[in-house]
């Protein structure tokens, strides 16, 4: 379903892009954890799309904000959309966006754990960083239970 979700939106906004790169094509540094999609535009930049179908726990929303902030101060590209099913996802993940300083974690591939480091990001320490990232509500209707 999140793949079909991450279609969908992309499929909608192909006016505005001339071409995409599905998040298994991707190819950015190792430690940056992919998007799900990325989204080339007429003009010269990428924009990656994370489409979040359920809210996540905070320390893992954390890791998502800091490796696009990486990735976009290392210029991988140069906005994030965060699309979501929910509304009240959308203001949550904006809550902990606005927060003036951002927990740090550090992410075990092998065990999949996350484990806080102590530290914290400043966001508005990088001019217009939190301009990069734009948060959308993505209703759609659910037709699969439909004739």
């Amino acid at each position: 379903m999140h793949d079909l979700a991450v279609q969908r939106a992309v499929l909608k906004r192909l006016d505005h892009y001339d071409e995409v790169i599905w998040d298994k094509h991707i190819n950015i540094p190792e430690q940056y954890e992919k998007p799900d999609a990325l989204l080339h535009s007429p003009k010269h930049y990428w924009v990656a799309l994370e489409y979040e179908r359920w809210r996540k726990e905070d320390k893992r929303i954390y890791l998502s904000f800091m490796n696009h902030a990486r990735a976009l101060i290392k210029r991988h590209y140069s906005g994030v959309y965060y699309l979501f099913d929910r509304e009240s996802d959308l203001v949550f993940y904006q809550t902990l966006f606005a927060a003036q300083a951002w927990p740090e974690y550090t992410y075990h591939r092998q065990t999949g754990n996350i484990t806080p480091t102590g530290t914290h990001f400043q966001p508005d320490a990088i001019e217009c960083l939190r301009d990069c990232f734009l948060f959308i509500h993505e209703p759609h209707s659910h037709t699969l239970d439909s004739p």
